[in-house]
């Protein structure tokens, strides 16, 4: 499970054995308020208490929206497989792109899972702030040009 914000960058990278709903509350639970609370330290920034999800069933489940309406935050989902819209998607591929080139560039054939999952974790956090501000900030043109290309009939 990976937190993103805008200003602050990966701010949590959890690993779990089965995303459900169970993990998924108690996920929120362990968590939100300080996940908020980092985002809204920098007096900078307006205080907001955003949640975009993606609509995994472990994420709309009853215990997890029990457990979201517990938290004062406002929550936007995100169609369903609509990677092009949900900024952390875009950041795992970007993850991805570097995990691979690193492989290459080491010449890594062979490392163990607790090694595999420091190296996930330190790319995940080595991601620019400024990327994946960028990253966030494009997300309303982004849902703009599919909502033009779909009365359009054009390919987003």
């Amino acid at each position: 499970m990976v937190a993103i914000a805008k200003s602050r960058g990966v701010i949590l990278a959890e690993e779990y054995e089965k995303l459900n709903s169970e993990f998924f509350s108690g996920f929120i639970q362990r968590n939100f308020d300080m996940l908020f609370s980092i985002c809204t330290s920098d007096r900078r920034i307006p205080p907001s208490r955003l949640f975009i999800m993606d609509n995994d069933p472990s994420q709309t489940s009853g215990a997890a929206m029990r457990a979201l309406a517990n938290l004062d935050a406002e929550l936007f989902r995100i169609p369903a497989r609509s990677p092009d819209v949900n900024p952390i998607e875009n950041i795992f591929q970007v993850a991805k792109k570097k995990l691979a080139q690193e492989a290459i560039d080491k010449h890594l054939k062979k490392e163990s899972f607790q090694q595999f999952k420091d190296r996930v974790n330190r790319t995940l956090f080595d991601v620019d702030i400024k990327l994946i501000d960028g990253t966030i900030n494009s997300m309303l043109r982004r849902i703009a040009k599919i909502i033009e290309a779909k009365d359009s009939g054009k390919k987003y």
